[in-house]
């Protein structure tokens, strides 16, 4: 079974495809154990460094790494209907007040 962190940023888009790439890998890491450090999380030096790496790169940032993530939300949310609809976008909005 695929990772639930690759399958959620499938449609991450910061215009490198190896960054994309090594942006899901890390995420899947640090999915596994997410209380933990970076450190603990990648267990090795190399990985370490990778991470921190690839988050100091210009071309991430926390709302691109959000973006497919918040637009599979939105998505899911169509499948509620009713009290159901109303309880989950009320605690969505709490989450994430600009969303669309």
């Amino acid at each position: 079974m695929e990772n639930w962190v690759i399958q959620e940023l499938k449609s991450l888009d910061v215009g490198d495809t190896r960054l994309e790439k090594r942006v899901k890998h890390v995420l899947s890491l640090l999915s596994r154990s997410p209380k933990e450090s970076i450190p603990v999380s990648c267990r090795t030096w190399s990985e370490t460094k990778a991470a921190y790496r690839c988050f100091s790169s210009d071309k991430i940032s926390a709302d691109k790494i959000m973006a497919p993530h918040k637009k599979n939300i939105i998505e899911r949310t169509h499948a509620y209907s009713g009290e159901d609809e109303r309880w989950f976008r009320r605690n969505m909005n709490a989450l994430f007040p600009n969303a669309p």
